[in-house]
């Protein structure tokens, strides 16, 4: 059994400037959480595997990512989530939205039925998103995609993610963005990636 993450990569000349912005960030709100991963898009969170259903996923993910276009999209501005999370916002477009369902119905084929408890024990999420997660054991799947770059992670004090706040929240940051691969975070290992898809 293996517990995955499955992320968009950008290419080199933006992945420098997010991660130089939001070590920036970062080190403003005393946060390290965002500074463990690579700058990503999530399309998937935490999900689990059997270890004879992991040959079956990579496959069927990169015969879909070998038959996509690559992704070109635009950053917009900074914002928050409440769980204390700076992010840079992320322009959603209609192939973006295709590629997370495609990926997301391949995951669900392979995936176990384990969701993670700070998910499944949510009280906070509405009925309708509940049901979304309860089903793909993801809080942004499906009408509920979320595309960002996080910046910085839950791990700040309250007083500082309100001066950040304060600080960022609306900023307008933009970057032409090209995604070029997908891959499997390995989140037993030290979230190193497992495998690298590209795209078309």
């Amino acid at each position: 059994m293996k517990t995955f993450s499955c992320v968009l990569f950008p290419d080199e000349n933006s992945k420098k400037k997010i991660r130089k912005l939001s070590e920036e960030i970062s080190a403003e709100s005393n946060s390290t959480n965002s500074l463990s991963f690579p700058p990503h898009i999530s399309i998937m969170g935490d999900f689990q595997v059997e270890d004879n259903n992991i040959d079956n996923l990579c496959s069927s993910l990169k015969k879909f990512c070998n038959e996509s276009k690559q992704i070109f999209l635009k950053t917009s501005i900074i914002g928050t989530y409440p769980w204390k999370i700076i992010y840079l916002d992320v322009q959603e477009t209609p192939e973006l939205v295709d590629f997370h369902y495609n990926c997301l119905d391949i995951i669900q084929k392979y995936r176990t039925s384990w969701i993670p408890e700070k998910l499944r024990l949510a009280t906070h999420f509405p009925k309708e998103q509940m049901d979304v997660i309860l089903t793909y054991g993801y809080q942004f799947a499906r009408e509920y995609f979320s595309p960002h770059f996080t910046l910085a992670g839950n791990d700040m004090e309250d007083e500082i993610f309100k001066m950040m706040q304060k600080k960022y929240e609306g900023k307008e940051i933009e970057l032409d963005i090209h995604f070029m691969s997908l891959v499997l975070f390995d989140r037993d290992n030290g979230n190193k990636v497992f495998k690298k898809f590209d795209l078309g």
